[in-house]
């Protein structure tokens, strides 16, 4: 599926990994947080689901971050390998948003 780089590419790379999404915040609104460690975006997939969404790698990643469980070792492997295997992965995951203040210089 990575493999094929035709006008669907950037589509299916949003599918697995996500697309950038800004989250919500309490008062139902977008505006910028004073806490630096707040994530501000999200990275859904667009796979809905049967009764919940589906949960992109990026967004599980993110999500997850605090939790320092072995999926997310995995997981994080998983994304650096697709990163050099395939260079679009890659320059997909370089336009990305960060997804908090604080992760800015991360990415």
């Amino acid at each position: 599926m990575l493999m094929i780089t035709d006008e669907y590419t950037e589509d299916r790379l949003q599918l697995l990994l996500g697309f950038p999404q800004l989250n919500m915040n309490g008062e139902g609104s977008f505006a910028l947080t004073t806490n630096v460690r707040v994530q501000v975006f999200s990275y859904p997939s667009a796979i809905r689901g049967e009764d919940k969404p589906t949960r992109s790698l990026l967004d599980l990643l993110c999500k997850d971050r605090l939790d320092y469980k072995p999926f997310n070792i995995v997981l994080m492997n998983l994304v650096m390998n697709l990163c050099s295997l395939f260079d679009h992965v890659f320059q997909h995951i370089a336009r990305l948003p960060a997804p908090g203040y604080y992760h800015a210089h991360y990415f």
